[in-house]
């Protein structure tokens, strides 16, 4: 698939996906946003489907944030 990842309607076939890939991206959204991201690229993920992200380890690392969210969502997805 070859198209904007910022349009919504370019994932209407591919989801849920078994894996969903989100790289090169969190360096570049802001942190008033970046909760919300990983929020909704994980929907995209079918039930055990595996989210693959990476995000930089440089000051402000936000590595343990994203973490967190991603416990936090599955804690409530599966509770």
């Amino acid at each position: 698939m070859t198209g904007d990842a910022a349009l919504v309607r370019n994932y209407a076939d591919a989801v849920p996906a078994a894996l969903v890939l989100l790289c090169g991206v969190l360096g570049n959204v802001a942190d008033e946003g970046m909760e919300e991201t990983v929020d909704r690229v994980s929907r995209l993920c079918a039930p055990g489907g595996t989210l693959v992200w990476t995000r930089n380890r440089k000051a402000p690392d936000r590595v343990p944030r994203v973490c967190d969210w991603l416990e936090a969502l599955a804690e409530r997805r599966d509770g």
